[in-house]
């Protein structure tokens, strides 16, 4: 399922993202939230194969794979702002606002390291 550009950034916990990035160089991230059997992360590892018509090449190509809460560097490149990784299952982020604006939310509140807030 291809979302929309306004929920770039938004993992959910329960999900497997492909977030495929082309250019001069193509990446093809695969974020999972879930841990995951071995047999299932192969499953999931298949849709890289279908977006690149089953065409592997190294050279042109960058697969990387990452679980929740080891994104690294690669990762954070393309996310210059950062990213949110909500609890539960996929929702469309106006749904997800909207409960969050009708049940309210929890926020850390942090500042610049040794500053207040």
């Amino acid at each position: 399922m291809e979302i929309p550009a306004e929920e770039y950034g938004h993992f959910f916990q329960d999900e497997v993202y492909l977030i495929d990035i082309k250019g001069d160089h193509r990446y093809l991230i695969q974020w999972f939230g879930p841990r995951l059997a071995g047999d299932l992360v192969s499953k999931y590892r298949e849709h890289c194969d279908i977006l690149t018509g089953g065409v592997l090449m190294p050279r042109e190509i960058t697969r990387i794979s990452v679980q929740q809460g080891h994104e690294d560097d690669t990762l954070l490149t393309f996310f210059a702002n950062g990213f949110i990784c909500h609890d539960g299952p996929y929702q469309k982020l106006a749904d997800r606002l909207a409960q969050v604006a009708s049940a309210g939310t929890m926020y850390r509140v942090q500042g610049p390291f040794g500053e207040q807030p």
